[in-house]
């Protein structure tokens, strides 16, 4: 995700005197770069090629850094911030594990791009690079803090089920070249918009009540998380005038790192993610109650995954027959997580004034960059232009 951060009146005029962005070299795992694995055992395996080290762009933009960096509810081009992000090397046999773009606004502040591969990291392991990446710049001499020195003792995983043959089974059968690392490119999408949406304690108070309007939703499955999904899904079911006989396709992705057993650390470094999922009914979300039955529907499959544990991750490769199931209606998810903390990024400027993922069609949800009053930032992500 891009962050956009301005610079103090001192550092805008004046060059530091030690390079801004050190890179650095506590993660050796993410400079390896990927490859296709030799053996039938494992699909990837660390890169000895000609992909490797860790690609970092640097550019200058003459684009609006206010309207970039801004967090107010206005509605723009999901395009504009594309630009900021860098392409990550990758073929079919070969990929780059992470690849990092600085771009400079003149007098006003400047962007960190970061993409990487999924084959490697989820959202809290890149939330953890990033951070430490951040606090290396402004440390450059200092020790990293426990919870952001990475883990990287893969034998602490353990797989009595053998869930590691059975998800290579899956993904052998999971499309015409399951072995291809090559990332898909981006493509402009002008039709595509993209805001952001702050939720405030009392906005957040306000959904709780509508949420209690219905008799079978308890404040105790109102979180904050849930109630910012739920409110997400009715007003894009109404945004895109969804027919109410039709269903909509809503899920999300959970750490699986404590569902494990034995569980992993929290700064274990790799891709440890669960899923869960449903099909909801678009009429009851046009109603009055439609914020309640989301938020039912929601918790209900939050206390389904808790109730699974690991047993999730055994069951999801029984259910999966090498083929998408065919689309019945939109699909609505979420990507991000205010436990990510992206705002603690300082690379010695400050906090962020803005944070997006730009890659997913999916809402994003981060704290707000003012995280003492309480509040959530909810990026909604991109959806059609309504005419």
């Amino acid at each position: 995700p891009p962050t956009f951060s301005p610079p103090s009146s001192s550092q805008a005029s004046s060059s530091p005197s030690s390079p801004p962005f050190p890179t650095s070299s506590r993660s050796p795992p993410l400079s390896r770069g990927l490859s296709n694995a030799p053996s039938p055992s494992s699909l990837y395996a660390p890169s000895s090629g000609a992909v490797g080290g860790v690609p970092l762009t640097v550019s200058q933009s003459a684009a609006d850094f206010r309207h970039l960096a801004s967090d107010v509810s206005q509605i723009r081009s999901a395009d504009l911030s594309r630009p900021f992000v860098p392409v990550l090397p990758s073929t079919d046999s070969s990929a780059a594990v992470v690849a990092l773009q600085i771009t400079l606004f003149p007098g006003k502040g400047f962007s960190v791009g970061m993409t990487c591969h999924r084959a490697v990291l989820d959202g809290k392991s890149s939330s953890l690079f990033f951070k430490a990446w951040a606090h290396s710049s402004k440390f450059p001499t200092a020790a990293l803090p426990q919870e952001l020195t990475p883990f990287l003792d893969r034998s602490v995983v353990h797989d009595p089920d053998d869930m590691c043959r059975a998800y290579l089974h899956c993904r052998a059968h999971s499309g015409p070249d399951p072995r291809s690392l090559k990332l898909p490119r981006f493509t402009s999408a002008p039709e595509l918009v993209r805001a952001t949406f702050l939720l405030s304690r009392e906005r957040i108070q306000n959904l709780m009540q509508r949420a209690m309007m219905t008799k079978t939703t308890t404040s105790s499955s109102l979180s904050s998380f849930v109630l910012s999904f739920a409110h997400s899904i009715v007003c894009i079911v109404k945004a895109k005038r969804l027919s109410a006989e039709g269903v909509v396709h809503v899920g999300f992705m959970a750490d699986a790192r404590s569902r494990l057993t034995p569980s992993l650390p929290a700064n274990y470094l790799g891709n440890c993610l669960i899923g869960k999922s449903a099909w909801m009914e678009v009429r009851p979300l046009l109603g009055e109650g439609g914020m309640g039955f989301a938020v039912e529907r929601i918790s209900g499959m939050m206390d389904e995954l808790e109730e699974e544990g690991g047993r999730r991750l055994t069951e999801i490769p029984s259910t999966f027959d090498g083929k998408m199931e065919a689309s019945r209606g939109v699909f609505i998810g979420v990507a991000g997580s205010p436990r990510f903390r992206l705002y603690e990024a300082d690379f010695g400027w400050g906090k962020p004034k803005h944070v997006e993922v730009t890659s997913s069609a999916s809402i994003s949800m981060a704290e707000c960059r003012d995280g003492s009053n309480g509040k959530k930032s909810k990026n909604a992500g991109a959806i059609k232009k309504i005419s």
